[in-house]
């Protein structure tokens, strides 16, 4: 992981936007509720607790030299030793039976949600407090047991890691101190552990006066999954200097850790240099860890022993790959400036399931012209430049922007900074959590912005490799009724993963998804020339994906192309197949002329001509006027797309024979649409006399797939497709 992070600890484009530096053991306070507990001089040693609100607990930090033992904020151990719902329900036993025999009988989550109702309409203040005390009182033996690991942790906390940080602070505050921590601290070393979880539980108690408090607070007291986290403070604190419970006093502990660190290592720096040619001080400890944004901590790793290679030499892990303080420091500071919140979709965004990628530009200096004597890379703003998006899906998940206008969007950012597109870098990892603990990289590529360039602009392309008439979809507007044409959009690399994953029925259901595309397959066909994994992936596609596009194609015959919001997949996936047959060499020009594309416009007109015969014959002129057809379910040609993948050359004989009425009747139609009928009777024997000149194959293969179901798609143009399918809202009865 290093290998990758290093890069960016180096390049300065990175270095001016570097975040906050902050000491390795100063950590961010867990997602979720963060109350404040002020610390009082005298019994009950508790004088105040309250919600601090979300924007200023994003701010603090707590001091963690082990895990789960931190100060001043840590993770508040409950006094019960049992469930929120056991609880209450033990309450109800003793002051409303009736509740409690009630929800005996229901299951868990019923039984929750019952319990809680009734204790909300049956709550008293008086009897809640007897209860509350007698559960503390219980003399069971997990009750001791979970009182001596709370008191336990609590020592851990508030003496241990307290005392620890005092005197890292002390030693390095150089006169800039903070009196309210230190009178914190003063007080907690004359609290016994003890006195303090029993001073907690008195004060809190006094506030359960509604059930709404009780709500509030009962984290405090009962087992719960999400925990509470308890920030100390204390509250007659000295105006002129920040509280405890303030960013600004985490700060002046992180740089009084950070100056301790300094002075504690300084004079180790000559014993050699590490792997990246820093000082190798430092080596030996624990690797830091690292928030990033949805993955979470992650820790960072170098060379890990499990490798069974690096024992070929006698030596592992930092034996034969060192990695100094300084060394572990950039890179911790590097990944922290990449994962910050305000560059999701600039140098970060998520790629697959707890898979994160990472993509920055940096100069390559040695290829700028000798007579360049600025700094080139002084002057990148990653905040203007959202590489990670054009990479993933976008900037954002509900934006619906075009790959081709982002790419134009960052190719225009990047040619301001330097017209030779090849003096720009591009690099790329992604990391993704392997388990709570361990994560990994799972891609890992460098590339130049010219060639960026070339690869979008071939990309583009093949998204639009599609009929001309497919190329443009019809979509509600924002107003009632309203429908806008617009351009089928080009997609964006991870599109391949969400959208060709799913696997369709003919109905239009079961898109359940499936992992045989990896989420990094959509990048890997952007930058990669690869015929055989373009083949691979076209093949998994058109197995997933065949039954939807054969519904797009037959609603187009019933009229029903307009699209909403919900129908994405219907948008993205025509321009997908024409992407991987474009990166085949399948050119529109070339497929819309094969015999196995014509087989598939002579099943979409099979399907026109039913429609139209049982719009004029099987339907009565009273639901005409409602524009109600009655229609089979399946239409002819639709039902005959399968056959036609096995059993290609017989499809037409048999499509010739169930098709036959149809024919005959649209000679002898009269009728309003005559007029269409002959165009239709003519367009069959064109396409059918085309079909007989050209030799067809026994089974069609993927690529073949992919034409019959285009064709299929996009149908014959003409009169059919002005008259018919724009008849919108077309309904069937069966």
């Amino acid at each position: 992981m290093l290998n990758e992070v290093i890069p960016a600890a180096n390049a300065s484009s990175l270095k001016r936007i570097f975040a906050q530096e902050w000491d390795k053991n100063l950590k961010p306070l867990p997602k979720g509720d963060v109350f404040k507990v002020c610390v009082s001089a005298a019994e009950p040693f508790v004088d105040g607790v309250s919600l601090i609100p979300p924007e200023h607990a994003a701010v603090l930090r707590k001091y963690e030299e082990s895990n789960g033992f931190s100060f001043p904020g840590f993770n508040f151990p409950p006094y019960l030793h049992m469930s929120k719902v056991d609880f209450e329900q033990g309450y109800l036993a003793i002051y409303d039976r009736s509740a409690a025999e009630a929800a005996g009988g229901l299951d868990d989550k019923k039984r929750a949600r019952f319990i809680s109702n009734s204790l909300k309409k049956s709550f008293d203040r008086g009897n809640f407090a007897d209860y509350l005390l007698r559960a503390a009182q219980e003399d069971a033996p997990d009750a001791a047991v979970n009182r001596a690991k709370a008191l336990n942790k609590i020592e851990r906390c508030i003496k241990n890691t307290a005392s620890n940080l005092g005197e890292k602070t002390k030693a390095a505050a150089l006169g800039n101190d903070n009196p309210n921590y230190r009178t914190l601290c003063e007080r907690l070393e004359k609290i016994s552990p003890e006195q303090f979880f029993d001073g907690c539980f008195e004060y809190f108690s006094s506030l359960l006066d509604s059930y709404e408090s009780w709500e509030r607070y009962c984290r405090f007291f009962v087992q719960s999954g999400a925990g509470v986290t308890v920030f100390l403070d204390i509250k007659d604190y000295d105006d002129n200097y920040k509280s405890v419970a303030h960013g600004d006093t985490v700060k002046w502990i992180n740089s009084v850790l950070l100056r301790a660190n300094e002075t504690r290592g300084g004079g180790d720096e000559t014993d050699g240099e590490d792997a990246y040619g820093n000082p190798l001080s430092g080596c030996d400890a624990k690797m830091p860890s690292v928030r990033v944004g949805p993955l979470g901590d992650v820790i960072l790793r170098s060379m890990v022993k499990e490798a069974p290679c690096q024992f070929r030499y006698g030596v592992a892990d930092y034996e034969s790959f060192p990695v100094g303080d300084v060394s572990r420091r950039s890179a911790k500071l590097a990944l922290e400036t990449l994962a910050q919140e305000q560059f999701r979709g600039k140098t970060w965004k998520l790629m697959g399931e707890k898979e994160l990628l990472f993509a920055y530009p940096v100069m390559l200096t040695g290829d700028i012209e000798s007579d360049c004597s600025d700094d080139m890379e002084d002057i990148f703003n990653l905040g203007d430049i959202p590489m990670a998006g054009l990479l993933t899906n976008g900037t954002e998940a509900e934006d619906k922007a075009d790959f081709t206008a982002l790419t134009g969007q960052v190719i225009a950012a990047l040619s301001g900074i330097s017209r030779r597109l090849s003096t720009i870098e591009i690099k790329i990892f992604a990391l993704k959590k392997m388990d709570k603990a361990r994560t990994k990289v799972s891609y890992y590529t460098n590339f130049t912005v010219d060639y960026l360039y070339q690869c979008a602009h071939e990309w583009s392309e093949g998204c639009r490799n599609l009929p001309d008439n497919l190329r443009r979809i019809k979509r509600w507007g924002a107003a009632k009724g309203e429908i806008m044409e617009t351009e089928r959009r080009s997609i964006f690399p991870r599109d391949l993963y969400t959208f060709a994953n799913k696997v369709w029925r003919m109905d239009g259901s079961g898109n359940s998804p499936t992992k045989k595309i990896k989420s990094m397959d959509g990048l890997e066909l952007l930058l990669k020339e690869d015929r055989a994994f373009a083949m691979n992936l076209l093949t998994i596609f058109i197995s997933n994906s065949a039954p939807l596009l054969a519904l797009c194609g037959e609603c187009s015959r019933r009229g029903k192309q307009v699209i909403g919001d919900k129908e994405e997949d219907k948008i993205v996936n025509p321009a997908i197949l024409a992407l991987l047959l474009y990166k085949l060499g399948c050119k529109k020009e070339d497929y819309m002329n094969s015999p196995v594309f014509k087989l598939g416009t002579l099943l979409a007109l099979a399907d026109s001509l039913q429609y139209h015969y049982c719009k004029y014959v099987r339907t009565s002129e009273e639901d005409r006027k409602k524009n109600i057809v009655n229609a089979p379910v399946q239409l002819v040609g639709n039902s005959m797309l399968s056959a036609a993948e096995t059993r290609t050359r017989q499809t037409i004989g048999i499509l010739g024979a169930r098709i036959r009425p149809y024919l005959t009747w649209a000679r002898t139609d009269m009728g309003e649409d005559m007029g269409l009928s002959r165009w239709m009777l003519k367009q069959f024997s064109v396409i059918s006399f085309a079909l007989a000149e050209s030799s067809l194959p026994e089974s069609l293969g993927p690529i073949e797939k992919s034409e019959l179901y285009l064709g299929y798609m996009a149908g014959v143009s003409g009169k059919t497709t002005g008259e018919n399918e724009n008849d919108e809202g077309g309904k069937q009865n069966g």
